[in-house]
């Protein structure tokens, strides 16, 4: 009776450390936000070998730490990645975070700060750093010679 015991939680734990070695939390997250729809594209990389069994089950959404939206799967879309979209309304530099949960084990959470791409990153920096500054700078000189000469 001992030796089955012993026999049954050895292949107990075989299964246990077997189903985890599968197991995966998400691999990565990727979103893409459209200004003009205010739809939030996220796509959750996962790869698994069968989408019905080990999947995604739930991507969350917040904006600036505020809780937006939940969506649940009972799937997976893709052998190597879950992707949805989500309608919420976000502006240039928000912060979108993202978590995403593998109905068998782990999790991952990412964020991101939204960027306009419509609006260039050097934003008002860029004129003053190319025109305003080295044209004041020319300006004094120009100035400084002509003073010189009188």
């Amino acid at each position: 009776m001992k030796k089955q015991i012993i026999l049954l939680m050895i292949i107990s734990l075989s299964i246990f450390f077997i189903g985890q070695t599968q197991a995966h939390s998400p691999a990565s997250i990727e979103i893409e936000y459209n200004f003009d729809t205010d739809i939030l594209t996220v796509r959750v990389n996962h790869i698994v070998s069968d989408p019905d069994t080990h999947y995604i089950n739930q991507i969350d959404v917040w904006v600036n730490d505020v809780f937006n939206t939940t969506e649940t799967y009972s799937r997976q879309f893709e052998t190597t990645f879950q992707i949805d979209t989500f309608n919420i309304t976000a502006n240039q530099g928000d912060v979108i975070k993202i978590k995403a949960f593998c109905n068998v084990s782990g999790s991952l959470i990412d964020e991101f700060t939204l960027q306009d791409p419509a609006i260039p990153e050097f934003g008002i920096l860029l004129p003053l750093f190319v025109f305003i500054i080295p044209g004041a700078f020319l300006g004094w000189r120009l100035h400084k010679k002509h003073t010189e000469r009188n």
